[in-house]
């Protein structure tokens, strides 16, 4: 594992960087304590770092699991939740999508190009390039309970450059439970 990476950049960019990361089944959230019946249809969110350095994000969302697929579906919409996009520019590959993803960075943005693509239950995303990433994958899962949907986001980003894993880490773990909240909204649990 990599606990400092290298890079010239600086804590700066990595901290930018840390922003700009996004979108597996894991645990099933914890259930509901007596006396949170007037909390039953607000949305949860729940963030975790694994042993092996990736950042799970889990929301439960009063939607059904096709809403929030047509949502996600387009990668420029689904990267859009994350306010440190810049820019993203996705094409068509076959049944997947070929993603240019630009985030804000202090001295130049940051760039990765992915191939996203559907899963059974939701969808994968791997790095192709970049010379801002030793590592950088994600995966969305949809999974239909009752009436609300359970989200599971787990990303892998490991930036190149000089800053602490769990400092990354930790920075991710907030912007993504942003992300999960601004994706309620977007599907009308907000």
């Amino acid at each position: 594992m990599h606990v400092f990476q290298r890079s010239g950049r600086g804590l700066f960019g990595a901290l930018a960087l840390v922003f700009a990361l996004l979108l597996t089944p894991w645990l099933a959230p914890p259930a509901a304590a007596a006396g949170d019946d007037d909390d039953v249809d607000r949305t949860k969110v729940w963030t975790k770092v694994t042993p092996a350095g990736e950042v799970v994000v889990m929301g439960r969302i009063k939607a059904s699991a096709a809403t929030v697929r047509e949502f996600l579906v387009d990668a420029e919409r689904a990267h859009s939740l994350a306010s440190t996009t810049q820019q993203v520019r996705a094409t068509r590959d076959g049944d997947c999508q070929k993603v240019k993803l630009s985030t804000r960075g202090i001295a130049s943005p940051l760039l990765v190009e992915t191939r996203r693509c559907p899963t059974i239950n939701g969808f994968t995303e791997v790095m192709l390039s970049s010379t801002d990433f030793l590592e950088y994958r994600n995966e969305w899962t949809i999974q239909q309970v009752g009436d609300y949907v359970l989200l599971t986001y787990v990303t892998r980003t490991v930036p190149d450059i000089a800053i602490p894993e769990s400092i990354i880490n930790s920075q991710a773990r907030r912007v993504l439970a942003k992300v999960m909240q601004r994706l309620a909204v977007a599907v009308g649990d907000g």
